[in-house]
C-alpha cells in the first residue's frame, strides 16, 4: 500500500515505510531531514505508525500520526472495530511532549493539525458500518473531541 509522504513547511519529509499490504502490520514513520539524515519517529517492533501530518506554516513544524499495535489479525476484526488492528490513536508531537487523542467510540483513522497547533481534525470511522461510516471530529489538543461532520462515504 502507498502512503503519501508529507513535506513540512521547513523542508523535512515524513513518510511511512514497511512491507505488507495491510495497514496494521510492519509500518514505521520516518523523517528525512534537510541534511539527508533519516530517522524513525514511530512504529517498528510492537507498533505501527501511519498517516503523517505536519502542523502547517511554522519553522519548527510539529508532526502528528496514527499509532496502533502491530498485528497479523485480518480484515473482519478491523472492519468491525475490534481487536488490535482497530486500536488506533492519533499521536501529536507537541512542545510539551506527545499527546494521544482518539475518536470516542470510533476507530481513529487520520489526523490533521490546525495552523496554530492548538487543535486537530480527526478522521473517525464507525466500526461495523458498511456505508457512510466516516466522520470528521474537531479536537482541541488535550481537550474533548466533538463531531463536526458525520455520515461521509
Amino acid at each position: 500500500m502507498i502512503y503519501r509522504p508529507r513535506w513540512s513547511s521547513d523542508g523535512r519529509l515524513a513518510f511511512v515505510r514497511g512491507g505488507d499490504r495491510f495497514t496494521w502490520t510492519n509500518k514505521e514513520l520516518a523523517v528525512l531531514d534537510r541534511d539527508w539524515t533519516v530517522h524513525v519517529v514511530a512504529g517498528g517492533g510492537s507498533t505501527i505508525a501511519l498517516a503523517p501530518a505536519w502542523q502547517p506554516g511554522y519553522k519548527d513544524a510539529r508532526l502528528a500520526w496514527i499509532d496502533a499495535p502491530d498485528t497479523t489479525e485480518c480484515c473482519q476484526r478491523y472492519v468491525a472495530g475490534i481487536g488490535p488492528s482497530a486500536q488506533r490513536t492519533a499521536v501529536l508531537d507537541t512542545a510539551a511532549g506527545r499527546v494521544r487523542m482518539t475518536c470516542p467510540g470510533l476507530v481513529t483513522e487520520g489526523v490533521r493539525w490546525a495552523a496554530d497547533g492548538r487543535s486537530v481534525l480527526l478522521l473517525c470511522r464507525a466500526p461495523g458500518v458498511e456505508y457512510h461510516a466516516l466522520q470528521v471530529w474537531y479536537a482541541p489538543v488535550g481537550g474533548t473531541p466533538r463531531a463536526l461532520v458525520t455520515g461521509l462515504g
